[in-house]
């Protein structure tokens, strides 16, 4: 089965005026919270389009008729260090499908964006989490840093080399 995904800037509409309408958001955010690279904030438009002016946040949604309600959610954002850059992933959804799908979205984007070594993180329900470190390892190939996989935030990173 293959997703379609898009990006905010890909839309004539934007689809954060559907991510952020009450009946998605309490279905997509849990307690009414948005982690994005660690950074708690409330599930509004305008906090989106404000990080969207200060970091390099790539938002994904999969595709959906005009009457259905997304059911899914991605957030990568792009963070230079001072010895690697970092790709952060939070993926909102509760079909472990559509977690999947984001997840290898997300990867690829990563490696389409920087070109080189980089770490990668993601954040979901930890219900996704064993399915998450199946991805990373089976069909990515990754080895993941145990220990921080093991952290309440059910965190991966580990270094990437481009082939």
């Amino acid at each position: 089965m293959s997703w379609s995904f898009f990006q905010i800037t890909d839309l004539l509409f934007q689809p954060s005026d559907v991510i952020f309408t009450c009946h998605v958001v309490q279905k997509l955010f849990p307690n009414n919270l948005l982690v994005i690279e660690h950074f708690p904030i409330e599930p509004l438009r305008s906090n989106i389009d404000y990080l969207q002016q200060e970091i390099d946040l790539y938002f994904a949604v999969e595709r959906c008729s005009e009457k259905d309600f997304p059911r899914s959610v991605s957030f990568g954002v792009l963070s230079p260090r001072v010895k690697f850059v970092h790709w952060s992933v939070n993926v909102y959804t509760s079909d472990p499908v559509l977690y999947e799908a984001h997840l290898l979205h997300q990867f690829q984007q990563a490696r389409e964006v920087i070109k080189g070594d980089f770490t990668f993180d993601t954040f979901q329900d930890e219900s996704l989490t064993n399915r998450g470190r199946r991805v990373l390892q089976e069909q990515l190939q990754l080895q993941l840093d145990e220990e921080m996989s093991k952290t309440s935030a059910k965190l991966y990173e580990k270094s990437f080399s481009r082939p």
